[in-house]
């Protein structure tokens, strides 16, 4: 990237998988993760995994001939250029080490969280390369920040239960994973089991082995107002918590942000006042993030093709319009991701 912004082609470099669709790199900008829809079959390894060309690795690890996987690049910090960082618990039948990590199928999401990669997995998906929608499993790696190398850190994936109902409700819908202020919080998309709102936010503490384990208080419901939550993010100071909604409780009402006020000992969430924020908002939001002068809070959106952007109270968190300015951004046609870089005017 120049220092006009103008991006210059470098190298190509190819995950081990198929259908790659989250990228996630460490704190220290070294190593760079690659989540694959689909890891590829042994038979061939050309082709995505399946039951006719099952792999071997997926079939030991998780009982079924398919799964997701993870790609692993080191970064040079000079050029930015990527080197593939092999698997060393695992090795092929040639005697090399494989070029992927496992992770149960139908992988929708990752993060990292106190020295473990977790991933989030769902529900079979219609067709091997199809990227699930929703999840109810986690599995973490612990992560070697050293070698960028994840080693199996528990033998078994774990079922996320909301806590509504003490605990028996089986969780599975997550649209996405995060970590901030000590905790991993959870986004389910899904009636609550009082049936009080379409959503829920799971929040857990990080224990032995990466396993995670309900934190006091259990799950907190989405915005009445709001349906189909799919993406959520904590503020840089990590006091408060922001879902977006893609609708309000109909199809012809705006969508939402809903903010939460995270208790700094508890780590507790209770909605903030003047929450959901609706003015501004964009049509079918796909993503939410802060800016690097962590100013603003902006969503893209898919409904209606644009970026909106709101000013972040960093006091209360409440969201107001922007000053001179709409908010309000076209695209050339529907969002489907969004990522900031470091450079703000």
């Amino acid at each position: 990237m120049g220092g006009n912004g103008i991006l210059t082609p470098q190298n190509t470099f190819t995950t081990q998988g198929n259908n790659p669709f989250r990228l996630l790199s460490d704190s220290s900008g070294g190593y760079l993760f690659a989540l694959d829809a689909v890891a590829p079959g042994t038979v061939n390894p050309l082709l995505p995994s399946s039951a006719s060309n099952p792999n071997a690795y997926c079939q030991t690890a998780f009982g079924t001939p398919s799964c997701g996987d993870v790609t692993v690049f080191s970064i040079n910090t000079t050029t930015g250029r990527l080197t593939l960082v092999t698997n060393a618990q695992l090795t092929a039948s040639s005697g090399t080490q494989v070029t992927y990590f496992p992770v149960p199928a139908n992988p929708i999401d990752m993060t990292f969280a106190s020295g473990y990669l977790l991933t989030m997995s769902g529900m079979p998906s219609a067709s091997p390369t199809t990227v699930a929608t929703t999840a109810q499993t986690v599995y973490p790696y612990t992560y070697n920040s050293s070698s960028g190398q994840l080693s199996i850190s528990q033998s078994t994936v774990q079922s996320i239960q909301s806590t509504f109902n003490g605990g028996n409700v089986p969780m599975g819908q997550g649209t996405t994973i995060t970590y901030a202020a000590g905790k991993v919080y959870i986004l389910d998309n899904e009636p609550t089991a009082t049936g009080a709102a379409p959503g829920q936010i799971i929040p857990f503490t990080v224990g032995t082995n990466g396993a995670l384990q309900s934190l006091v208080g259990g799950a907190v419901a989405d915005d009445s107002t709001q349906t189909n939550p799919v993406q959520m993010i904590v503020e840089s100071k990590g006091k408060f918590l922001y879902v977006a909604n893609q609708q309000g409780y109909g199809i012809s009402n705006g969508a939402g942000i809903v903010a939460y006020v995270i208790d700094p000992t508890s780590s507790q969430l209770s909605e903030d006042s003047g929450s959901p924020f609706i003015s501004g908002t964009g049509a079918e939001p796909q993503c939410i993030l802060e800016d690097p002068s962590n100013q603003y809070i902006y969503t893209a959106n898919a409904g209606d093709s644009t970026v909106t952007g709101h000013v972040l109270d960093p006091n209360s968190g409440v969201l107001t319009p922007m000053q001179g300015s709409s908010g309000v951004f076209s695209l050339q046609g529907p969002a489907s991701w969004c990522v900031v870089t470091g450079r703000t005017n």
